[in-house]
């Protein structure tokens, strides 16, 4: 089934989630998936309608509660009540339906914003019919909350076999400027324990997410330049045919080599795809200061390089 369109109910900033009459959480947290429709325009899920009755209420928090704890009512519809679309009912999905039920207005890309586990607020651009984070992520968590590992070490970079993330040479004062710096096991379910990077409904672009975005854009060499973000804050001079047409706004993070080492900010921007090769390597792409291209490559996976976030 081909998905056409996705309405979300958005921000609620902060909510005092009650379980049974105590308060177990207070959370903040964003878009959250409402209803699919399809290509015919028939709903075929109301998400957090966990009783199956049509419409998104306490009866639907109560339902989940009593599924998560071991009573599951009846009837109880699981597609509906996995909110996150991740295959599993737990406390996620309970709180994403008391954001249904209380948050107000809808997702547009462009202008609403998402905010990751770690409380950290992106802006949104629509590329043709791709949404992407306008900005680098820049979390240190999960999506499910658990930390990611902060490894300053080079030695201890260069060895490992699972996910981490850096500030670019360990100072993290280039977060709001650059985001965070992942290596690709970071990126990886089956290498960083099984977890997401990107929030709910948001994943790490792949190699052919990118070749869509080149593409649209008029292949890799104008692409780049309509891509790069314009003038010298964020980029070495002469940053070569940048007219952040896209409205992407690539900015030169540089990376951290597989050796360790700190390399490339102000001259390159080098982005992630969530795509293997095969061995020990990755899919990538990268922008430079002085080209209007954007490279397509393959690079060791124990690089740290920047992130983007493209909308489910």
């Amino acid at each position: 089934m081909k998905i056409l369109a996705q309405i979300s109910k958005t921000n609620v900033l902060v909510c005092f989630l009650m379980f049974w009459g105590m308060m177990i959480a207070l959370y903040g947290f964003s878009s959250e998936p409402w209803e699919y429709v399809s290509e015919s325009g028939k709903t075929t899920r109301l998400a957090g309608d966990a009783n199956c009755d049509g419409s998104v209420d306490i009866l639907d928090v109560i339902a989940i509660s009593n599924y998560i704890i071991g009573l599951p009512p009846e009837p109880f519809c699981f597609e509906n009540a996995d909110v996150n679309n991740d295959g599993v009912i737990n406390l996620s999905d309970l709180i994403a339906t008391v954001n249904i039920i209380v948050g107000g207005g809808g997702f547009t890309c462009g202008t609403s914003t998402v905010t990751d586990s770690d409380g950290n607020v992106y802006n949104t651009v629509l590329i043709d019919d791709q949404c992407w984070m306008q900005e680098n992520l820049k979390t240190i968590k999960y999506r499910n909350g658990s930390d990611i590992p902060n490894v300053v070490n080079n030695s201890a970079w260069v060895n490992l076999t699972s996910g981490a993330y850096c500030w670019y040479s360990n100072d993290i004062v280039y977060k709001d400027s650059y985001g965070a710096l992942y290596n690709w096991y970071a990126i990886n379910p089956a290498t960083n324990g099984g977890n997401d990077l990107c929030p709910t409904g948001w994943r790490v672009a792949t190699d052919e997410d990118y070749i869509i975005l080149v593409n649209f854009l008029g292949g890799n060499v104008p692409a780049g330049g309509k891509i790069k973000e314009t003038g010298f804050v964020y980029w070495n001079p002469p940053n070569t045919g940048a007219t952040n047409e896209s409205g992407f706004s690539a900015r030169a993070g540089g990376s951290r080599i597989y050796n360790g080492n700190y390399d490339s900010r102000g001259t390159y921007c080098w982005l992630w795809t969530a795509t293997e090769q095969q061995g020990n390597f990755a899919y990538l792409r990268n922008m430079f200061h002085n080209a209007t291209n954007i490279g397509r490559g393959t690079i060791n996976k124990n690089n740290g390089q920047s992130v983007r976030c493209l909308k489910e």
